[in-house]
C-alpha cells in the first residue's frame, strides 16, 4: 500500500542533515542516510504528530538509480516519506509474487506513507533522489491510525 498523506510542502533548511552522522549507508545500492539537522527536525515537528516522531527513525536520504527495479521490505513497519527531488522516481506495491498491484509517481514537496511490510520498489530514477524518510517500526497506535487516516488523500 502506497498513499500520498495531505500535508504541506516545506521550505527546507540548509544544511537538512548532519553531514558527519551517517545513519545508514548500503553496500548493494547507491543509498546513505544521515541524520537530520536540528532545524529540520523542529521543520517537521511542526508537521507530524509528535507521538510518530517519539516512536519513529528520522532521516535524510539519497539514492540514484541503481535503487530502480529492486523490491524489498523493511524492518520498520511503515514508512512516511517527504520527497525533496524525486528524480523520476515512481513507487510501485508488489503482491507476494512480486507482481506491481498498484503505482504512483512523486512529486516534490509531496508526502507518502508506505506499508514497509509489503513489497515495494522504485522506478524511473534518473539522478539522485533525495527524501526525508520516517521509519516507524510498529503498528500505529489509535492516535497515530486516526491521524493518519485524516490525511491519506485519494
Amino acid at each position: 500500500m502506497i498513499n500520498r498523506l495531505n500535508l504541506p510542502s516545506l521550505t527546507l533548511p540548509n544544511p537538512i542533515h548532519n553531514a558527519l552522522e551517517i545513519s545508514y549507508d548500503s553496500s548493494v545500492i547507491n543509498y546513505t542516510a544521515w541524520t537530520l539537522a536540528n532545524e529540520t527536525y523542529t521543520l517537521i515537528a511542526s508537521h507530524v504528530l509528535a507521538e510518530i516522531l517519539d516512536n519513529s527513525h528520522l532521516r535524510y536520504q539519497e539514492s540514484d538509480a541503481t535503487k530502480n527495479d529492486r523490491i524489498f521490505t523493511t524492518e520498520s513497519r511503515w514508512r512516511i516519506l517527504y520527497i525533496i527531488d524525486p528524480a523520476g522516481t515512481i513507487l510501485h506495491a508488489h503482491d507476494a509474487d512480486d507482481n506491481v498491484t498498484s503505482s504512483i509517481p512523486v512529486e516534490a514537496g509531496e508526502w507518502y506513507l508506505i506499508d514497509s511490510h509489503i513489497k515495494n520498489s522504485v522506478s524511473e530514477v534518473a539522478g539522485t533522489q533525495t527524501a526525508i524518510t520516517i521509519n516507524h517500526p510498529n503498528d500505529f497506535s489509535d492516535t497515530e491510525q486516526a491521524w493518519i487516516n485524516n490525511l491519506i488523500s485519494e
